[in-house]
């Protein structure tokens, strides 16, 4: 949760990704290959989308949240997770403060 701290802090302005470390975090095991997440926008200062991916790749063209002003939406969300343990989070337009919760991990087997 951007709006308290909780992984990364304050909200995402316009164009701007961020790299969050989700393994070895105690949720997530070091190793993990993918991550199922619940993820919310909110307070979004204008409509935008937020799109999810693992942090060494290019932004993708598709996303994972559209929002309007002032609304606030969730969507499930299935992601990779890459070598260093990381994903990418990336909003297009205008402020919005991200929140997500893990639900489960896909383990290397």
């Amino acid at each position: 949760d951007d709006r308290n701290g909780t992984g990364l802090t304050g909200p995402w302005g316009p164009g701007l990704s961020r790299e969050l470390a989700v393994t070895g975090t105690g949720i997530v095991p070091a190793g993990a290959t993918g991550l199922v997440l619940n993820a919310t926008a909110t307070n979004a200062t204008m409509g935008t989308f937020v799109t999810v991916y693992p942090e060494a790749s290019v932004v993708p063209t598709s996303s994972n949240i559209n929002v309007g002003a002032h609304q606030t939406i969730a969507n499930l969300v299935v992601t990779g997770i890459d070598g260093s343990g990381s994903i990418q989070i990336h909003n297009q337009l205008g402020r919005v403060d991200l929140v997500g919760d893990v639900i489960g991990y896909y383990a290397a087997t």
